[in-house]
């Protein structure tokens, strides 16, 4: 096997367990239901990749171009070739004697040919024509019906255009490199689109988790304006508190109102990426434990990412076509040669019977030679194809730069994001007890309203903070993932 073909098929082990690979250990970090009673991504990637046409359509165009790959292999296979002709010449001959006045010709032949990698033309074949002249004189011509078997074998081999093959091999390495743009070019699509759907993942987590809290939240309004409500009603407190928590049940109410807006967007994202319509998600997802998410590290990272390739070998192919296009434009001096064993007999079965007879050969050597006689015009096109060769080179050293500038970019930016996770996970926790002792000191009338409603204000800004962070440090690291075999 080709080192071409073992990279493809190691590329694509590695390719579909791309999104699975690392699943499992940051799974082990996250609490909540059991695996068997919720969806885990690595299920529901799974679910994309069987429902998303997009998915699919690309996943096959991988498989195709694996396969495409093999079509290089056809110009190095032997060849099976036939041909056959009838002819009947009944023109007005200049000597009927020797000529008659009419021929008729029949001929077929088949064999095998091959292109050899260093260049060599051959070919093995053998022919059989049958000939009858009518109406010459049969002094002159005794046989006037025969038939002649002929096996012949043919070689040419170049000495200046594709000597040593190298035309030949350009051509098998530009049908390769078309077929790895191909095959990077949709791998990295499968991967963008995979790692889309994993946001979408996240996203309707987080969005169900914002829902619950704004939930909760909302309920503990509804207890502060009923315990408000009773103490106006015994003319305990002024009638302003009530309006006052009224005002703030009518904004908890907005913020569940505006958590549940985003929860039904996400639900639809999670299954429009798995190729449903529904409105709503039936699956329960993991819990995403904060400590989980503190423990997450940057996954490690392939030399090249796919679009890169692309470029890398979007380079290679415009090298390959420049030197098919010298070769090409090259002048041309080839050897050929050729010998034939030949036997004329009456008899069509005696002929092909002696026909290895070595009695009566044929042997032919030569050269054949050619030339563009236009030198300015492939000065011009010479010029042309190394400014597409530079042109390529620059794009693929841009596209290195561009992702070793966007990983370093990731990476501090993930660092940073979890730093910032850590703070608001601790600030959140003492904005969540600082509104909770507020919530028990009132019960006990010993602080106002107004006061507990700027400590819940403090805790909704905490864990809404919380949520943004996690959602940033999610997406950072599924754009890392990116980077990644």
């Amino acid at each position: 096997m080709t080192d071409w073909g073992l990279s493809f098929i190691f590329r694509e082990m590695l390719f579909s367990s791309f999104f699975r690979r690392g699943v499992f250990v940051f799974f082990c970090f996250l609490s909540g239901i059991s695996v068997a009673e919720t969806l885990s991504l690595d299920v529901y990637l799974k679910q994309v990749q069987l429902g998303n046409q997009a998915v699919r359509s690309s996943m096959m165009s991988v498989e195709a171009s694996v396969l495409r790959a093999k079509e290089a292999g056809f110009l190095y296979s032997p060849t099976f070739f036939a041909d056959f002709q009838a002819i009947s010449d009944s023109k007005k001959p200049q000597n009927p004697t020797f000529q008659g006045s009419k021929t008729d010709y029949m001929m077929g032949a088949s064999g095998v040919g091959i292109q050899t990698e260093f260049g060599l033309q051959a070919s093995l074949s053998y022919q059989l024509s049958y000939i009858s002249v009518m109406g010459a004189n049969s002094v002159f011509i005794p046989e006037s019906k025969y038939v002649e078997a002929r096996p012949l074998v043919s070689l040419n081999y170049p000495l200046l255009r594709n000597a040593g093959g190298k035309e030949t091999r350009a051509a098998f390495d530009l049908i390769e490199a078309q077929s790895l743009v191909k095959f990077h070019s949709e791998s990295y699509r499968v991967k963008q689109l995979l790692a889309d759907a994993e946001t979408a993942y996240w996203r309707l987590i987080l969005a169900n988790e914002m829902v619950d809290i704004q939930t909760r939240i909302l309920q503990k309004s509804y207890q502060i304006r009923d315990w408000s409500a009773n103490r106006v009603k015994l003319q305990l407190a002024d009638r302003s508190d009530l309006l006052q928590v009224n005002a703030i049940v009518q904004l908890r109410e907005l913020d569940l109102q505006s958590a549940k807006d985003e929860l039904s967007a996400a639900s639809r994202a999670f299954n429009v990426a798995r190729g449903e319509e529904a409105e709503t998600v039936s699956e329960d997802l993991v819990s995403l434990g904060s400590i989980a998410l503190s423990m997450l590290e940057i996954p490690n990272r392939a030399l090249f990412r796919e679009d890169v390739l692309v470029a890398k070998q979007l380079y290679r192919l415009a090298s390959l076509n420049a030197k098919l296009s010298d070769a090409v434009h090259a002048p041309s001096l080839d050897l050929v040669a050729s010998f034939a064993l030949n036997r004329r007999d009456n008899n069509g079965i005696d002929a092909v019977l002696s026909s290895f007879s070595l009695s009566y050969p044929t042997d032919m050597v030569g050269v054949k030679y050619k030339m563009y006689l236009d030198g300015t015009r492939l000065s011009d096109v010479h010029q042309g194809i190394l400014k597409e060769v530079e042109s390529a080179a620059l794009s693929f050293d841009r596209k290195v730069f561009e992702q070793d500038r966007e990983w370093k970019d990731l990476t501090q930016k993930f660092k940073d994001t979890k730093k910032r996770l850590v703070i608001s996970q601790k600030m959140e926790e003492i904005q969540k007890e600082k509104w909770s002792y507020e919530l028990d000191r009132h019960r006990q009338g010993r602080t106002t309203t107004y006061q507990v409603i700027l400590f819940e204000q403090d805790y909704t800004t905490a864990y809404s903070s919380r949520i943004r962070i996690e959602a940033d440090l999610l997406r950072l690291f599924t754009q890392l993932k990116m980077f990644g075999n």
